[in-house]
């Protein structure tokens, strides 16, 4: 189903904060054990980049990102995942480790997404982060 999404991302690197907010139409599909959102990346720097997230059982969350930055990030409940996160001035090696995984389903459709995890280099700690995904349905 299509649909306008708020995207919310927040950031904690070296104890500043930084947020931003994109809205983008997506097209999302599954059920509440197993669902994928997709959309192109709003961003002038992220632009002609396609973003895949398939969330399992609130258990693993998958990002594919395909493009300039290409990278498959998988995030699981306290376990770590090392990715590779391809950009124009070469490849970077980051650890993945998901602390929360939440999302909310009324009436068969997907009302919100929320998600925070570590990105770590060579064991050290680079920023802690929070997504959060709201669904905006013509209809509601």
């Amino acid at each position: 189903m299509k649909c306008l999404i708020n995207i919310h991302d927040m950031h904690l690197v070296d104890g500043n904060s930084e947020r931003s907010k994109a809205e983008v139409t997506a097209e999302i599909s599954g059920d509440e054990k197993n669902f994928r959102i997709c959309y192109d990346e709003p961003s002038q720097e992220m632009k002609n980049c396609k973003t895949e997230i398939k969330v399992q059982a609130s258990e693993c969350v998958e990002i594919m990102r395909i493009g300039t930055y290409s990278a498959t990030m998988k995030l699981e409940r306290d376990k770590r995942n090392v990715c590779r996160y391809s950009t124009p001035v070469g490849d970077i090696y980051m650890g993945f480790t998901a602390t929360s995984i939440k999302s909310d389903f009324s009436d068969g459709r997907l009302r919100r997404l929320d998600f925070t995890y570590d990105i770590d280099t060579d064991g050290s700690l680079v920023s802690k982060n929070r997504i959060r995904i709201v669904p905006e349905y013509k209809e509601d």
